[in-house]
């Protein structure tokens, strides 16, 4: 391919050759020489287009290569792993080659990377900013209008790390702490390596000694003095002695040096080590202080979603409770009346027929379920006015409850149910509106006469606690199943007459206590009876 047939993106003067020849002598050394020609001719240039030392590549060509060589390996380590192999390829070094090997110190070759790298490289600048007896970091400065890869930086890496090798040590150890390719303004490596054994100590010897037989020959040869084997014996023994003594001081400062660095490593690792401690340790008192304040957090929107439930649940219901009140005002009216007169038609029939008639007992059944048909109706009428404005006066509990059980003896005269009333003298009184607390300790008696048919006892006893006036309402009479009593408040449930108790009744006075924010507990057992337990806050 001719020159002018290359394309001029390629072949800027960016790189040159030499800098990226490693990677082709690699490449040939694993796939062979005929597979790097077809590999080359793909990437736009051709292999012979590097045998000239003076050509120049474009950095975006390199970068292309690069990308090609991943490529075809299919193994994104391929960059780095090529830079390793860069010291067996050092003849196209030139010169340079020789002056390296022969220096053999790492960090000197690093710094005569870094001063003959604008011989290779246009596009960036190289900088020591940190040097020590085996560490160096290295700057790369890139121009602005540079497109920077991972790619390069990774086979600068493997280059950098092969140096050592270069002086018979291992791979150095290679950190890129900033890159170009990641935002930052500039590439940044640290490089470690193992600490090479002095030599300038032996070295000096050994010249000091040619030195000396060089003497000692001129003096022999021009018979200045006598030649004997005490002579030839000293002209061995010298160039021994100092070659010892040379390796020796070496040694000794080898291990020096080697403890130097080993004590620096150590404090730097000591230092690491304590400020991770400091910072682990403030990083756990900050995660401490957070997951308190998430604890507080999560507790404090569990209590305002549990309160927006029970506001959602009450409005629910509250709605629910209209629409109910609206239709049993409805049916309440509509029945009243004929329920009305077919009681009297009752009575007038019982005050005609005689008492032992068994037409009596048949009409007696009859007015008691009248009654017990009238008392619903009320409790339905009751039910559509709880939502009328309440009138708040100060009442006496002791006797709204003596009135309302008196009524209810009355009313069911035909019961043969005894009520005892066990009032607390001392209970306060309390200020609320008269006809719903009736109507609360109504439909509990009442709710207590229908569970015990026919003959029982109901107890009733008031008594304070804890600035609450408690009532307890007990009866011996049908038992409330425990898996009912959790829903026997609920006007919803689908399951009626489960109790044989007016639950409607327990559903407005459990409503009408709720409303004055005061709370009723069930207990029922059998052998015990069940116990209607009323809590009104005082004042």
């Amino acid at each position: 391919m001719k020159r002018q047939e290359l394309n001029p993106k390629d072949i800027k003067i960016e790189l040159n050759v030499r800098a990226i020849s490693h990677i082709l002598k690699t490449f040939e050394a694993d796939y062979g020489k005929d597979e790097l020609a077809k590999f080359m001719e793909r990437t736009g240039l051709p292999v012979k287009y590097f045998d000239n030392e003076y050509n120049w590549v474009s950095y975006d060509y390199y970068f292309n290569l690069l990308e090609q060589l991943v490529k075809y390996t299919g193994d994104k380590e391929t960059p780095y792993k090529y830079g390793l192999n860069t010291p067996k390829y050092i003849n196209s070094w030139g010169i340079w080659k020789a002056v390296l090997t022969l220096i053999m110190s790492p960090a000197y070759i690093y710094k005569t990377i870094v001063f003959i790298s604008p011989r290779f490289c246009k596009f960036c600048k190289y900088k020591i900013i940190e040097k020590s007896k085996n560490k160096i970091i290295l700057k790369l400065k890139y121009e602005n209008n540079v497109r920077q890869n991972k790619l390069n930086c990774e086979n600068m890496r493997g280059q950098f790390a092969s140096i050592p090798t270069l002086c018979d040590l291992p791979y150095a150890e290679v950190k890129e702490l900033q890159c170009t390719a990641e935002g930052a303004d500039s590439c940044v490596f640290e490089i470690i390596w193992k600490k090479n054994r002095d030599r300038k100590n032996k070295i000096f010897s050994l010249l000091i000694t040619i030195f000396i037989i060089s003497i000692l020959y001129f003096l022999i040869n021009y018979k200045i003095i006598n030649s004997s084997i005490l002579v030839y014996f000293t002209i061995i023994l010298i160039p021994i002695a100092f070659f010892l003594g040379g390796h020796v001081l070496d040694y000794k400062r080898t291990i020096k040096d080697n403890s130097d660095i080993l004590d620096e490593q150590n404090h730097a690792i000591i230092s690491s080590l304590q400020n991770t401690q400091q910072i682990n340790e403030e990083l756990q008192i900050k995660i401490d202080q957070r997951t308190e304040e998430i604890k507080e957090t999560n507790k404090k929107l569990e209590a305002t979603y549990e309160q927006i439930r029970n506001t959602e649940r009450k409005l629910l219901i509250a709605e629910r409770m209209r629409g109910v009140a609206r239709l049993a005002a409805g049916v309440a009216h509509e029945i009243n009346n004929p329920m009305g007169a077919v009681r009297n038609y009752i009575q007038e029939m019982l005050e005609d027929i005689p008492h032992g008639d068994k037409r009596n007992d048949i009409l007696e059944k009859a007015e008691k379920a009248t009654q017990i048909s009238k008392t619903l109706i009320n409790d339905l009428l009751s039910f559509s006015r709880m939502d009328d404005d309440l009138q708040i006066i100060e009442m006496d509990i002791n006797e709204v409850i003596d009135k309302i059980t008196s009524n209810i003896q009355q009313t069911f005269s035909n019961f043969n149910i005894k009520i005892n009333n066990f009032f607390d003298p001392d209970l306060p009184t309390i200020h609320s509106d008269p006809l719903q607390i009736n109507q609360i300790f109504t439909n509990l008696i009442i709710n207590s006469y229908n569970a015990i048919k026919e003959e029982g006892e109901i107890e009733i006893k008031t008594f304070f606690n804890k600035n609450e006036i408690r009532v307890d309402i007990r009866d011996n009479g049908d038992i409330i199943p425990a898996y009912i009593i959790d829903q026997i408040f609920d006007p919803n449930q689908k399951d009626k007459d489960r109790t044989g108790r007016n639950e409607l009744g327990l559903v407005i006075s459990y409503n009408i206590v709720k409303r004055f924010n005061g709370d009723i507990k069930i207990k029922s057992l059998t052998g015990e009876g069940t116990t209607f337990a009323v809590s009104l806050p005082y004042n």
